[in-house]
C-alpha cells in the first residue's frame, strides 16, 4: 500500500489531518453516534472515515424534546460536533446538558481535541475538514 503524495497544504495541515484520522478511528470504537448540525458536516465526517450513526439535528423534523428522547433511548455514548463559533458552542452546551440529564454520556473529549486541531489550521466548522483533505490530497 503506497503512501499518497500531498498536493498542497503545509506540513502542519498534514499533521493535523493525520491526527484527525486517528481521533475518528477512536470515535468509531468508543461512541455510538455523533450529532452534527447538517448534511455537509455528515459528509465531512464520512470522508474522514466515521462509520457509526450520525444524527443531523438541523434536519430533524422532531421537536427538541422528541430529539432528546430519541437519542436517549437509542444511544449510550455520543459526541456532539457543532461548529466552534459562539452559536455552535452555545448549542453544544445546551444539548449536552439535556442529554446528560437523560442519562446519555456525552464524550466532550473528542469535540475538544477536534476543535483544537482544526483551530491550528484556522478552521472553525466541521464541514471544512473536507476542504483540509482536498488541500492535501
Amino acid at each position: 500500500m503506497g503512501r499518497k503524495r500531498r498536493r498542497g497544504g503545509s506540513k502542519q495541515d498534514y499533521l493535523v489531518y493525520k491526527e484527525l484520522e486517528l481521533i475518528i478511528e477512536e470515535m468509531n470504537r468508543e461512541v455510538d453516534a455523533v450529532i452534527v448540525e447538517g448534511s455537509h458536516d455528515r459528509a465531512a465526517l464520512e470522508e474522514m472515515g466515521f462509520k457509526k450513526d450520525m444524527l443531523l439535528y438541523s434536519e430533524s423534523k422532531l421537536s427538541d424534546g422528541d430529539f432528546i428522547e430519541l437519542v436517549s433511548k437509542k444511544y449510550e455514548r455520543v459526541v456532539i460536533l457543532t461548529d466552534y463559533d459562539r452559536d455552535g458552542k452555545y448549542f453544544n452546551k445546551k444539548l449536552s446538558e439535556r442529554l446528560q440529564q437523560c442519562g446519555v454520556c456525552v464524550e466532550h473529549i473528542y469535540r475538544n481535541k477536534i476543535g483544537k486541531l482544526l483551530g491550528l489550521c484556522g478552521i472553525r466548522d466541521i464541514e471544512s475538514m473536507s476542504a483540509l483533505k482536498k488541500r492535501l490530497f
